[in-house]
């Protein structure tokens, strides 16, 4: 009871909801939405209208990037996607309380950080599955390509760490600025160290990521 007080606290008047609609294709499942509590009998009768969809809160350590996702101004769609069925998921596996145990419930920038790792670790995947389909091509085995990724993510997220000390005295830097900034260095040690793209995002690329 406390706690739905807290949440519900006029002081707050609003929070990120994800909705899920398993009408939907994938590519669509999942949408955010900036919930307001003194609106809630109209954002349930616009929830309604739309078929047969699932609101669940989430918690407000996650303003951040929920913001950027739901504002679209991550610009490469291969992390928007991610990001936004990867939280999807989050939120139907976990419940508020969990979110909280693992996350906080308020903005210190460490569910911000664990969005971007998980971005890195999407990407490593995909590139993985891409030089199986090629192996008999490529001179090293997955496990070695598999190293050098590593490699390439630990420096990189180093590298982002020391310039977030650096430039802390000129504030907090956006999500989509951190992740852009991150994502571009780490695919730019990819480039270097691999000599060729293990994964082209294509048209999906950030837009300052090296050709």
């Amino acid at each position: 009871m406390q706690d739905n007080q807290c949440r519900r606290s006029p002081r707050i008047g609003s929070c990120f909801v994800i909705v899920t609609n398993k009408n939907a294709s994938n590519a669509n499942e999942y949408e955010v939405l900036k919930y307001s509590y003194v609106n809630q009998p109209l954002q349930f009768m616009m929830a309604s209208s739309r078929g047969s969809l699932v609101m669940r809160q989430m918690p407000s350590c996650m303003n951040s990037v929920l913001q950027s996702i739901s504002a679209k101004r991550i610009s490469c769609s291969f992390c928007h996607q991610f990001l936004l069925n990867y939280i999807g998921r989050l939120s139907e596996h976990n419940s508020f309380s969990d979110l909280v145990i693992d996350y906080g419930n308020y903005e210190d920038g460490t569910f911000s950080l664990h969005c971007i790792y998980a971005v890195f670790h999407a990407y490593i995947c995909r590139a993985l599955s891409s030089i199986a389909e090629r192996s008999n091509q490529l001179p090293l085995s997955r496990n070695e390509y598999l190293k050098m990724f590593q490699d390439c993510k630990c420096t990189a997220l180093e590298r982002a760490k020391e310039v977030r000390e650096t430039e802390r005295y000129l504030g907090n830097k956006s999500f989509e600025d951190e992740l852009r900034r991150s994502f571009d260095d780490f695919l730019s040690r990819v480039r270097t160290t691999f000599g060729f793209w293990p994964y082209r995002i294509g048209e999906e690329r950030p837009i300052r990521c090296p050709i």
